[in-house]
């Protein structure tokens, strides 16, 4: 009983925080089709900086890739 009990509690230590982060996706991140880009700043490997206002009116893509 109390390793179940245990897994319990060990469970809902990993599944909270999750839950939590989703709720911040949602509420702060979330751009809808037709609304403009808020401003950010990245760093290419380099060590150059880009703010996408400095770009303004010209064609920026952005590709997102893991690994």
């Amino acid at each position: 009983m109390a390793r179940k009990i245990s897994m319990v509690i060990v469970m809902m230590l990993l599944v909270l925080p999750a839950m939590h982060g989703q709720k911040v996706y949602e509420h702060n991140y979330l751009v809808k089709v037709g609304d403009s880009a808020p401003d950010f700043t990245v760093k290419e490997v380099g060590g150059k900086s880009y703010k996408l206002s400095d770009l303004k009116g010209k064609v920026v893509m952005l590709q997102f890739t893991a690994g």
